[in-house]
């Protein structure tokens, strides 16, 4: 349960049982000030390297419940490590419920970062990130503040945040919550450690991915009422600069898309759009593989 998670993370597998262990589950209330100066862990461990071979464990959870909420600490519940032949451990799972922090972010610092492992680019060894659960987007400033967000599939309480620009910078995370509006209505820059992911964004400047920076839109699942998915929209100029990539990921059940839509388009040598791998999942789609044979 993203919003209430309250199961301890699952061991890895192996060839004996030398996987790693799951992350524990960290259960707080409290009925004023949560102030977080300090760590809450709930990381899976890492698989046993040996000639017998383990996987890492998930991570766990943690599920912080005050009113207030405070401090600068670090929470993280990230899945462990795989050794040689096996997977990794997958993100675990963070909610934090809290009727107010303040008004600017207090810096909190959330990880759910899969594990790795040296077979990650083969499918079924790859491992997902966790999720943070949040009740509102106080995390989002203009200058949202480096670190905040590491690997993370990201929930709100609410569906939509707006400001007058937007920078992203060393973070790393996907807004997952259906049809969430994200609009800035100055310019919106991704840059060096950025990988902004999110479903729908409209920009009344000027949109730039530079650095190494990665912007991802995702599309939701259409129906006879919504042709698209998602919509990246920008009033100025759209520019993906060298070594710097847009993705556009399909629903993989639906097929919904994101479109695109912006006064110009400046794509630089050696930047990238790529759809890439994005489009329906093994099995399903109008022109799919059937049996054992996958299209």
């Amino acid at each position: 349960n993203r919003t209430a998670p309250l199961a301890c993370g699952s061991g890895g597998g192996g060839d004996t049982v030398v996987g790693g262990t799951g992350g524990g589950a960290a259960l707080i209330e409290a009925t004023g000030t949560a102030t977080i100066d300090g760590t809450i862990s709930a990381n899976g461990g890492n698989g046993v390297q040996s000639t017998i071979r383990g996987g890492g464990g998930s991570g766990g959870a943690i599920y912080v419940q005050c009113h207030t909420l405070a401090g600068s600490g670090r929470l993280a519940a990230n899945g462990g490590n795989g050794v040689a032949l096996t997977g990794a451990g997958g993100g675990g799972r963070i909610a934090v419920v809290y009727t107010t922090a303040g008004a600017s972010w207090p810096g909190l610092r959330f990880e759910t970062a899969q594990g790795t492992t040296p077979y990650a680019g083969r499918y079924k060894y790859n491992a997902e990130p966790g999720t943070v659960w949040l009740s509102d987007t106080g995390i989002f400033s203009p200058n949202m503040a480096a670190g905040l967000l590491r690997t993370n599939v990201v929930y709100f309480g609410n569906n939509s945040w707006s400001g007058s620009s937007f920078v992203v910078i060393s973070n790393s995370f996907r807004i997952a919550t259906t049809g969430f509006q994200f609009s800035v209505s100055g310019n919106v820059t991704v840059s060096s450690g950025g990988d902004f992911d999110l479903p729908n964004l409209r920009c009344g400047g000027s949109a730039v991915v530079t650095n190494g920076g990665v912007l991802r839109v995702h599309g939701d699942p259409t129906n006879a009422v919504m042709t698209y998915g998602g919509i990246l929209g920008v009033t100025n100029t759209l520019a993906i600069a060298s070594n710097s990539t847009l993705w556009v990921q399909s629903d993989p059940t639906n097929g919904g898309s994101a479109l695109i839509v912006a006064g110009s388009l400046v794509l630089a040598r050696y930047g990238t759009i790529s759809g890439y791998g994005y489009g329906y999942k093994p099995t399903l789609g109008p022109g799919a593989g059937s049996g054992n044979y996958l299209a």
